[in-house]
């Protein structure tokens, strides 16, 4: 894989790793967030437009009514205890990618750590920032708002998504467990 920051291109990545720890050393806080974000959301879209990516149409009520992407998420993590459904509003911040690159990304990072996931994109982008919602067991991971693009990919935040639909998952399974016998 190869991909090009700021017009050069790295086709390894030792090369990718290296240059991002030399970044990291001369930018700070927010900056510094935003400029790592970027990149590796490039890199992972990249690999992601390449494989054709599509995320799950949205789930529609009797009536007709087509719910949003966070509705949707909602209803497929509450059947699939365990598994991580993903909300994606798209904003203008993703560029040449698409609401639907950023979510088969994710999905495929979260299948790589043995959890099951599906995303859903808004149909309508927004005209700010991409806004990114984790569901698990119907419930919101961070319940104080939606992440960006770039905070979605954070290692300590995946980490924690994943470590809580495992916990789900177990916790389904401990229940479905019989008891045994009390003297």
């Amino acid at each position: 894989m190869a991909i090009t920051i700021r017009n050069t291109t790295f086709t390894n990545s030792r090369m990718i790793v290296m240059t991002l720890q030399s970044f990291k050393d001369r930018v700070k806080g927010p900056a510094l967030a935003a400029g790592l974000g970027a990149a590796m959301f490039g890199a992972f879209s990249t690999a992601a437009q390449a494989e054709g990516a599509q995320c799950a149409p949205l789930e529609q009520a009797a009536s007709g009514h087509v719910f949003d992407a966070s509705t949707s998420a909602y209803i497929y993590s509450q059947e699939n205890i365990g598994a991580v459904g993903i909300s994606i509003f798209p904003g203008v911040d993703l560029g040449r990618f698409t609401g639907h690159d950023l979510g088969t990304k994710l999905v495929k990072i979260m299948e790589m750590n043995g959890v099951e996931a599906e995303c859903f994109v808004h149909n309508e982008p927004g005209p700010n920032g991409t806004a990114v919602n984790f569901k698990i067991a119907g419930l919101s991971w961070k319940e104080d708002g939606s992440l960006n693009a770039s905070q979605s990919f954070d290692k300590e935040t995946l980490r924690g998504v994943i470590a809580e639909a495992k916990t789900a998952k177990e916790l389904l399974a401990a229940r479905s467990q019989p008891l045994a016998a009390l003297d």
